[in-house]
């Protein structure tokens, strides 16, 4: 392609509007054990979306196993007043959740969860999103999340254990200070991934 025809499919790319891109990722903190916390700016909302990277000794079936697993006793599990389950199979998961959130009134929404393994290298993946349509109406005394999807990577670690990433972007909408609930999203993302990489209690 010549230079003159490079130019014009520019211009047409910039006439027909870009996608906004995010912003690049920043390092917001790094824990004494290693959790790293990384946030970016997107075009979506006014909340940050977030990412913490982590390695553990825990293998990666394990780390993934616990993602998928939800404990009543873990960070979200305590967050959750209602939690049903819509659908269920080996590698989906459609749920209904009501959350009682600090500061904030109650909050819900229809989250599509899938799983996946990619077979040679032995990383997994679990993405999530939003799927209101296919969960129940929303009701005048909850406020229905606005936004909310991830992923979880769990890649195996050289030596072994494992690699894990996790990345979230959350919007409770109503109105709510992005300041107030920032903070808040940052610390429970952090327990969230360190949930899930703890080493096993010997006995």
């Amino acid at each position: 392609m010549n230079r003159l025809a490079l130019w014009g499919v520019l211009v047409a790319a910039v006439s027909a509007g870009a996608p906004p891109v995010p912003s690049p990722w920043e390092v917001v903190r790094t824990e004494p054990d290693g959790l790293v916390l990384e946030a970016r700016s997107t075009p979506d909302s006014a909340f940050s979306e977030l990412r913490v990277r982590a390695t553990t000794s825990v293998s990666p079936a394990v780390v993934a196993e616990r993602i998928w697993t939800r404990r009543a006793d873990s960070v979200e599990g305590r967050l959750t007043e209602r939690s049903e389950v819509l659908y269920e199979s080996d590698t989906e998961r459609l749920l209904y959740v009501r959350l009682r959130l600090p500061a904030v009134s109650r909050r819900d929404y229809t989250m599509r969860y899938r799983r996946q393994v990619e077979p040679v290298k032995g990383a997994m993946r679990i993405d999530f999103a939003l799927d209101d349509a296919a969960g129940p109406a929303p009701t005048p005394e909850v406020v229905r999340m606005r936004l909310a999807r991830g992923s979880w990577t769990i890649e195996p670690a050289r030596g072994g254990g494992a690699i894990v990433t996790y990345q979230v972007l959350s919007d409770p909408a109503g109105n709510v200070p992005v300041w107030v609930a920032s903070g808040e999203q940052k610390e429970i993302a952090i327990q969230m991934v360190r949930e899930v990489i703890l080493p096993p209690l010997r006995r």
